[in-house]
């Protein structure tokens, strides 16, 4: 199992984050008709230590082929 580069303990996944607008119509009463704008910045932090590691998606794919 990969070792987390900041705090040292074992990890079996990431966490995957990323940054997005939600935008919806708002009559006075209700708000309806929602839409998600995906912004282009994503990371990928420990579970344990809540450090952001990658925010590379090849990176985070190579954290699980390296050996502790």
């Amino acid at each position: 199992m990969p070792v987390c580069p900041k705090c040292g303990k074992e990890i079996s996944y990431l966490r995957y984050g990323e940054r997005a607008i939600n935008i919806a119509k708002f009559d006075g009463h209700d708000y309806y008709s929602w839409d998600t704008v995906h912004i282009e910045d994503y990371w990928y932090e420990c579970p344990e230590c809540n450090a952001t590691l990658f925010t590379d998606d090849g990176e985070a794919e190579k954290f699980f082929e390296s050996k502790p």
